[in-house]
């Protein structure tokens, strides 16, 4: 009795004790202590870094030459990348390239340009700018020469402003005219069983034509051509004026094909065949004379090859003196539309438009009472109506306290076009892609993939409406006239806002829609825009609507502005759960990988091509989170 008690005490004591404190802090701590610790090591070693590789400007020497390589100088706006603090290079943007060119004209020290002429994706209303900046830089008599390995009518076109042209030996040129291609998907699906449903307003809205149809339609062909011959009028007028050659002549050549560097030389394409060692010595004799008129040592005689970047970021005196009074800013909106960023699923930087971010660049521009006018420079073919409409409403707001300009750059086209004409004035280069009014459904329906696979599919439902457009079932000719309504109603709000932005009855507006693309010459023309021009003269539109005149000098502010190199070295840890989630991004991240069978594929094909699956796969990602999309039918590119 007695030992049981004893037991029983001790049982009672065990299940009365207290329980001990819990401390799950201890590893909170730590690992807190950890991350301090490893933030702090990385801010030390990026001082450390900064001040080592400080990004003093550039000196730029006597008998120096103006290096542009037109590989890299394609953004709208330059971003500083996460470890750009290890590198004495600068990013600029296009606007910074041309101002470059300008200021260079009058400096002697620059006696010349030398551009490398590497295949690129700029397009022609960039290009065309630029080569009128350096028209304006030949007047002052300096030299402009372009070396041409290999390369296509664009890569050329951008060298024609040049003095000489040169192109090795062994260098080939297509110069075979333009083409525009396009993939179509109508008979690889219907193989499985997939039907596209394509709804569009109206027919110059051909996107889904990829899906519904195995080839162009008439509309489609339509546009497409009126763009292509006015290009091919362009490079040929061009060429006839840089090279001196009859309009008949340059027609023969291109009907010939690609050329080799001796057939270039031989039809007075290109003024001498050398290598670029051998380009770069006719430079220095260009500079300093032949030996035997010069009385410097050839150990001397040394050409200063500076980059643009670097030049412009160097120590300009035409970049100091300016008025610290009225300021513009500059707005880039350049990629696709949408709510939040759409990262580049092949991690190739490609920008894009977040309605979200651009709002707060309105917002702080507004907002800054030393900034009296605001532009907004547009690159894009656009993407979310619900992003697109969010910034459209913005600028509305903004435009009642500050004056806002759109420039269209190479494209502005459906959700950029929708976002330009909120502002008070626009202005597009002659050879701007822009327009593309109009609204689109696609839908893929399954139903004949899982009869040829025996599959079935039952459907327990509130009510008949709750399986309408379910791509497992067949659609109904009810559920398209619905969905035609629906799409409708945005097609005629999209009207509405351009009829009454442009001055315009619905009727006039709807007659120049209905999706169609128009270049910047014949969106003047009809109505869509309200003046031609690159972006210097947007400026200068700018400047004359705040009393100044083309020759005086202003601050401007770039938006977005360059981020800190340590902000942009934690950026590469953010992974925002909601940007990121889905199956499409999954599904789009896994297929970009490089170690994918997908992305050997795609590494493989033609530029072309890849430019319109990596567009697809962009708005199949955006799709995932924007249900109803603004954007261009495809990538418009003339090869």
């Amino acid at each position: 009795m007695n030992e049981y008690n004893t037991t029983g005490q001790k049982a009672q004591q065990f299940y009365n004790r207290k329980p001990k404190k819990s401390k799950w802090w201890v590893p909170i701590v730590i690992i807190g202590i950890i991350l301090v610790f490893i933030i702090t090591v990385l801010l030390v070693i990026g001082s450390f870094m900064g001040a080592v590789f400080d990004k003093a400007p550039v000196e730029v020497k006597n008998n120096s030459v103006l290096e542009l390589n037109l590989g890299s100088v394609l953004d709208e706006y330059a971003s500083e990348g996460p470890i750009s603090f290890i590198s004495k290079s600068h990013g600029i943007g296009f606007l910074e390239v041309l101002m470059a060119v300008k200021i260079a004209k009058d400096d002697d020290r620059i006696k010349g340009i030398y551009i490398s002429s590497r295949s690129t994706s700029m397009g022609y209303a960039k290009a065309k700018e630029l080569m009128d900046a350096l028209e304006d830089f030949r007047k002052s008599g300096k030299f402009i020469y372009s070396y041409i390995e290999t390369g296509n009518e664009a890569d050329y076109f951008k060298a024609l402003p040049s003095d000489k042209i040169f192109m090795p030996n062994e260098g080939l040129l297509e110069m075979n005219g333009f083409a525009a291609s396009s993939l179509f998907y109508k008979g690889f699906l219907n193989k499985y069983g997939i039907d596209v449903l394509v709804d569009q307003h109206e027919d110059y809205k051909s996107f889904g034509e990829s899906y519904s149809r195995t080839k162009f339609s008439d509309s489609a062909k339509k546009e497409t051509r009126e763009l292509i011959n006015q290009r091919y009028d362009l490079f040929k007028n061009q060429v006839s004026y840089f090279r001196g050659m009859r309009i008949n002549k340059i027609d023969s050549i291109i009907k010939r094909g690609i050329y080799s560097s001796q057939e270039m030389l031989e039809n007075g394409l290109v003024d001498s065949l050398m290598s670029e060692n051998d380009v770069k010595d006719y430079i220095k004799h260009k500079i300093y004379g032949r030996a035997s008129d010069s009385t410097l040592p050839d150990k001397e005689k040394k050409v200063n090859y500076i980059s643009i970047a670097n030049y412009y970021n160097s120590d300009l005196p035409e970049m100091k003196n300016v008025t610290d009074g009225a300021r513009i800013a500059i707005i880039n909106g350049v990629g696709a539309i949408s709510s939040r960023k759409n990262p580049d699923p092949f991690g190739g930087g490609e920008k894009s438009i977040a309605s979200k971010e651009f709002v707060k660049y309105l917002k702080e521009a507004r907002e800054n009472s030393k900034i009296k006018a605001i532009l907004i420079r547009i690159d894009s073919p656009g993407g979310s109506v619900i992003a697109s409409d969010e910034i459209y409403e913005e600028i509305i707001k903004t435009r009642k306290i500050k004056p806002v300009y759109a420039s269209m750059s190479d494209v502005a086209a459906s959700g950029g076009y929708y976002i330009a004409m909120a502002c008070d004035t626009i202005i597009a280069h002659p050879q701007t892609i822009t327009g593309s009014i109009g609204v689109i459904s696609v839908i893929p329906n399954f139903s004949g993939l899982l009869s040829k696979l025996d599959i079935t599919v039952d459907t327990i439902a509130t009510s008949p409406s709750a399986v309408e457009l379910n791509p497992l079932y067949q659609f109904s000719e009810a559920n398209k006239a619905k969905l035609h309504a629906l799409t409708g109603g945005m097609y005629k709000r999209f009207v509405s806002k351009v009829a009454e932005a442009r001055h315009m009855t619905f009727e006039q507006t709807r007659a120049i829609a209905k999706g169609r693309v128009w270049s910047g010459t014949d969106a003047k023309r009809i109505g869509l825009v309200d003046t031609l021009g690159g972006i210097q003269t947007a400026i200068n539109i700018v400047k004359n609507r705040l009393g100044l005149t083309p020759d005086q000098k202003i601050k401007v502010d770039i938006y977005p502005k360059p981020k800190d190199d340590f902000i942009s070295l934690f950026s590469i840890f953010d992974n925002d759960s909601e940007e990121n989630s889905g199956d499409y991004s999954a599904l789009i991240r896994n297929a970009a990988s490089k170690n994918s069978d997908f992305f050997r594929a795609y590494s493989i094909l033609p530029a072309t091509v890849k430019s319109q699956v990596k567009y697809m796969l962009n708005l199949m990602n955006m799709s995932e989170k924007e249900k109803v999309l603004m954007a261009m039918p495809e990538i418009l590119e003339f090869n």
